[in-house]
């Protein structure tokens, strides 16, 4: 991946995002996303992984107002972690930046054994709004899962 050099204050948020403090953490994702540094991708995604899951949130939320195409494809890498949340995040993420490079990997997540994953795929890929995806939508109709059938229905 390919960023943009890093300056003074993205280099000062980088290091708080290896802080001690889960809040300190926590407000540098928060402010890497407000400032959109494609220099802040790789540390984000390294975030995204974090403990506790307040900070995974924030790094999800700064990596969906950076949003590069090369932030998708890191992501997509993301679905199969052995975190859960971290799985959560990244649909969620994936969904926000509203990327047709993701369409393949949320519809492969529809079918993942985590019904969280599969309700926050079926919102993903409606907010991405790609009518190519509708015959594998309605087949998710069959679901198990209440929520996941309910997203389904409203993507």
């Amino acid at each position: 991946m390919t960023f943009e050099p890093l300056d003074k204050t993205t280099t000062q948020l980088l290091e708080a995002l290896s802080s001690a403090e889960n809040s300190t953490r926590r407000r540098a994702a928060m402010a890497l996303g407000k400032i959109n540094s494609t220099a802040a991708v790789t540390g984000l995604l390294q975030a995204l992984h974090d403990e506790p899951d307040e900070v995974r949130g924030w790094a999800a939320w700064a990596l969906a107002q950076i949003g590069t195409e090369a932030v998708v494809r890191e992501l997509i890498n993301s679905l199969t972690h052995a975190v859960a949340s971290v799985r959560h995040w990244t649909v969620w993420t994936l969904g926000e930046i509203n990327s047709s490079a993701a369409v393949a990997a949320l519809l492969q997540a529809l079918h993942h054994t985590d019904s969280e994953v599969r309700w926050r795929a079926a919102s993903a890929l409606g907010n991405i709004g790609n009518s190519e995806v509708v015959p594998q939508l309605i087949q998710g109709l069959q679901d198990e899962d209440d929520l996941v059938r309910l997203r389904i229905a409203e993507a």
